[in-house]
């Protein structure tokens, strides 16, 4: 019979590698999208912030498949997002408590991999928005705020039994467009009311 100091260790094991997965993830995603996105200057810089010899070719296919969906989805609601974004004003200070409640948002009801990319996908826009602001060195920080709410949330659990990460490579753009697009909505909805019914707004 295991102890319970083996089973944390376990536990901690398995988190750790489940963070560094994800964070990673979400770096070769954000790399992927300034690069196909290499005509909108805002983009481009974030590009130095991103160590492209640690990125291994498995992540990378990851990176860059998330990346080809959600820049189908961005380039249809960036302007969107983009006022979404300056309605809540992140900062280098607020940035992960905004995050943190958008993304218990998107994953209020179900968890599914367009909602996931929808997280990813905030969290690249967000980095973006923050650049502009010439706040720089954000989106290390945001990818280590995605990689923990993904497994503080069980989330990362989740897709580890969808078959891990590279799940992802066999899924169409058609099924991530429906959900993101329908989300999108939503989450704005759902933020702008709850934010005007909280007393003190």
């Amino acid at each position: 019979m295991a102890t319970g100091g083996g089973e944390d260790t376990t536990d901690e094991a398995i988190n750790k590698k489940e963070e560094q997965e994800a964070e990673a993830v979400f770096l070769s995603y954000t790399f992927h999208m300034t690069t196909m996105r290499s005509e909108n200057e805002d983009s481009r810089p974030l590009r130095d912030e991103i160590d492209v010899r640690q990125r291994d070719s498995v992540i990378d296919n990851l990176g860059k498949q998330l990346a080809t969906i959600g820049d189908d989805i961005y380039k249809q609601h960036e302007k969107t997002f983009d006022n979404f974004l300056r309605e809540l004003n992140p900062n280098l200070d607020n940035a992960y408590d905004i995050f943190k409640k958008i993304a218990s948002s998107v994953f209020e009801t179900e968890v599914n991999w367009g909602r996931i990319l929808t997280l990813l996908g905030f969290g690249y826009r967000m980095a973006v928005y923050i650049w502009r602001k010439g706040q720089h060195g954000f989106l290390k920080r945001i990818a280590r705020c995605v990689a923990r709410y993904l497994v503080e949330s069980s989330i990362a659990r989740w897709i580890a039994r969808q078959g891990g990460w590279g799940t992802v490579l066999t899924l169409t753009n058609y099924g991530f467009r429906y959900a993101l697009m329908a989300l999108g909505v939503v989450l704005i909805m759902q933020f702008v009311m709850r934010r005007l019914s909280s007393p003190g707004q």
